[in-house]
């Protein structure tokens, strides 16, 4: 079986499952930094590996005028901080 690495969280074979969690779309910064810090005191107390992810853009929202995420730099800025702040693994799509 394949494993694979975030950010040193190793995921698969016979790796222990790993939590990765944290809102669709990044709505702000405060947002995700409180989120990220109380998954990872979840996943710290139960003993998993966590990656924070969340997406700078989403598309596929029901309206062309609704929020759709701070969009591509902001976003990636934004996420660095939590990967700085929070030390965890950061995924995106």
């Amino acid at each position: 079986m394949k494993t694979i690495n975030i950010g040193g969280v190793k995921i698969g074979g016979d790796q222990p499952i790993a939590l990765i969690a944290g809102p669709c779309v990044i709505e702000s910064q405060d947002l995700i930094l409180t989120v990220a810090e109380r998954v990872k005191t979840l996943a710290d107390h139960l003993g998993m590996p966590f990656v924070f992810k969340s997406s700078y853009t989403k598309d596929n929202r029901s309206s062309a005028t609704s929020f759709q995420g701070p969009g591509l730099e902001k976003g990636l800025a934004m996420l660095q901080n939590v990967k700085k702040e929070i030390g965890v693994p950061i995924l995106s799509d």
